[in-house]
This record gives C-alpha cells, structure tokens and sequence, in this order.
C-alpha cells in the first residue's frame, strides 16, 4: 500500500481513447497497474494505469483511469459487448489567442491539428499537421477536448 496526492484531473495523455486521467504522485511501478486507486474513506475513485517514466522507473507522475469510465466498460464487457473506440489518428491542441494571431486567424478556437498519423481516417481524408479544424457536423469547435 501507498499513499499519495491528487495532482490533477482531467489530463489527456494522447494515448488513446481515454482523455481525463487522474494524476497522482503516488509511485506506480510494473506489476501494480490494474491496481485501485482509493480516497481517504476507502472508496474506489480510480484504476491505477501508466506513469510518466523517462527511464523506465516510477518518478511520482502516475495516472489512473477515474472508476465512472472504467465501470461503463466492465459493465458493457459483463453484458458480452466489445468496447470500440472512434479513431481519428491525430494529436490536436487549442487555438489560442496567441495561435489564432500567429497563424493570422480572425479569433480564437478550434483545433490545430499538431500531427497525422500516416494511414490514419485523417491522412486518407486529407487533413494535414498545420489545418485548424473550426467545426464538426455543423457544430463550432471551441475547445478542442
């Protein structure tokens, strides 16, 4: 058992399809992943998932998976479905003032669009690392999460 401080809450680690980890300080080392992660009344509040490791050791950054998300998939695995996940292929981030006004744009938001993974549903439709993407099904982008 170790304890440990919630740093944040709703990271997105550019993983996958899970974008609002909880951020711990608490070590998560191999062999511990799956693990719960529990409040100071013994509530389970997350599943214990990946660290942050540039050596391959814990250095006290670990992210957990909040319990809500993770109860909505056993639940669907228990009824015997499968868990799919939309897949674009690309790494966004916010169109800031500061972007907008380097990139010569009128205002703020929507997404830039960082990176493409080749072959991704976003390199065959077309979209390129530098396209600011400012709507989806006819709906304004303001924040890109």
């Amino acid at each position: 058992v170790t304890a440990g401080i919630v740093s944040a809450r709703g990271r997105d680690l550019n993983s996958g399809p899970f974008d609002d980890f909880i951020q711990i300080d608490a070590p998560i080392n191999h062999g511990n992943s799956g693990g719960p992660l529990v409040d100071v009344g013994g509530n389970v509040v997350g599943i214990n998932t990946a660290i942050f490791s540039p050596n391959g050791g814990s250095v006290g950054v670990g992210f957990a998976i909040p319990s809500d998300q993770a109860q909505k998939v056993v639940a669907k695995l228990m009824k015997g479905g499968d868990i799919e996940y939309g897949y674009l292929g690309v790494q966004i981030q916010p169109v800031t003032q500061d972007v907008a006004s380097a990139m010569g744009l009128d205002h703020p938001g929507g997404a830039l669009v960082a990176a493409v993974t080749e072959g991704s549903p976003a390199a065959k439709a077309g979209i390129a690392t530098g396209d600011v993407i400012t709507g989806f099904a006819g709906e304004a982008i303001k924040d890109p999460k």
